[in-house]
């Protein structure tokens, strides 16, 4: 594993490029550095600016001369705690309140239809379902149980955070599911059961004036989300009405 996964913490190519270097040369003055990352002398002492402020290198001065060190590498897992506490504390103050400005905003038609592909696009729908559903609201699914063999860990963190967000669910299986208790048991919510012949290989998700149907048998297998509020309403209505005469 590389120091290119800083990136991914926020540092730049040249930070990066930088503190590898001090890591390997030591207290140093700016003009080692220099040669060793082959920087011009601005941008070397800009990153250094940007690394101080970050915590991850500090100075000594001697004999009228700065010298650069890193600091120590346990320093990246306290600026990681530091950068999700901001990004917490801004998630919930000046960024809750934009995205409800912009929520005011944002022209939505009255039929919306897109298509997620894959195990990251079938999360990001199925997430947003949840947090729209947060504190007590609910949804209804036609079931077929490939949720949890195709997106593995990820059901397990569905079913918790659903249960976390106090989301209420009602699931129609067919009956061969019955056996699934690697799933049954893991599952948050009630479920029923119907004939296997009408077993299917998709899920379909039915909340608000919204459908979002995954199909598991595609490669790769993707999700298509619907929001129609009089087909989101027939749909539910014909839930309503097998749940009323399957089997607990």
């Amino acid at each position: 594993m590389g120091l290119e996964i800083l990136s991914r913490i926020g540092l730049t190519p040249n930070e990066i490029k930088v503190y590898d270097a001090l890591l390997s040369l030591g207290s140093t003055p700016a003009g080692e550095i220099i040669k060793k990352t082959g920087l011009f002398r601005p941008r070397v002492y800009e990153v250094l600016d940007r690394l101080i402020g970050r915590g991850l290198v500090s100075f000594v001065v001697i004999n009228g001369v700065k010298n650069f060190q890193a600091s120590n590498p346990q320093r990246l897992a306290d600026y990681i705690e530091e950068k999700e506490g901001e990004l917490k504390d801004l998630r919930e103050g000046e960024i809750g309140s934009l995205i409800r400005l912009l929520e005011k905003k944002r022209n939505v038609p009255e039929t919306d239809i897109r298509v997620y592909m894959g195990f990251k696009g079938v999360k990001v729908v199925l997430d947003d379902m949840l947090n729209e559903l947060r504190n007590s609201g609910s949804y209804v699914a036609f079931a077929g149980g490939q949720f949890k063999p195709k997106m593995g860990v990820y059901y397990d963190k569905f079913q918790n955070t659903k249960k976390r967000l106090r989301v209420k669910s009602r699931f129609l299986y067919d009956e061969s599911m019955r056996e699934r208790k690697d799933i049954l048991e893991t599952t948050f919510g009630k479920w029923r059961f119907h004939e296997k012949k009408y077993h299917s290989p998709t899920d379909m998700f039915i909340f608000n004036d919204k459908i979002i149907m995954t199909v598991w048998n595609a490669e790769p297998y993707f999700a298509i989300y619907i929001k129609n509020k009089e087909v989101a309403k027939i749909y539910k209505g014909y839930f309503n009405l097998i749940w009323k005469i399957a089997k607990p």
